[in-house]
């Protein structure tokens, strides 16, 4: 468990925001806004807005999170 996405709600889309679904728009507020996304992502978003480890992640390794198909 690396921490719970500190956010708030937004109408528009920005840099930082976390899509639930097609209508839930959240901006993430605290520094897990800085996940990146990879095809291979080594963190996973939860519904509870949880950030947890997929794998043994190394010191200084980049986190990533697969955003989703139309980002291939």
């Amino acid at each position: 468990m690396l921490g719970y996405c500190e956010r708030e709600p937004v109408k528009k889309p920005n840099d930082y925001t976390l899509w639930i679904d097609d209508k839930d728009l959240y901006e993430v507020t605290c520094c897990l806004k800085y996940i990146n996304h990879a095809a291979s992502p080594n963190v996973a978003y939860y519904d509870d807005f949880s950030v947890v480890a997929l794998r043994n992640i190394k010191k200084g390794e980049e986190l990533t999170h697969h955003y989703g198909e139309e980002w291939e």
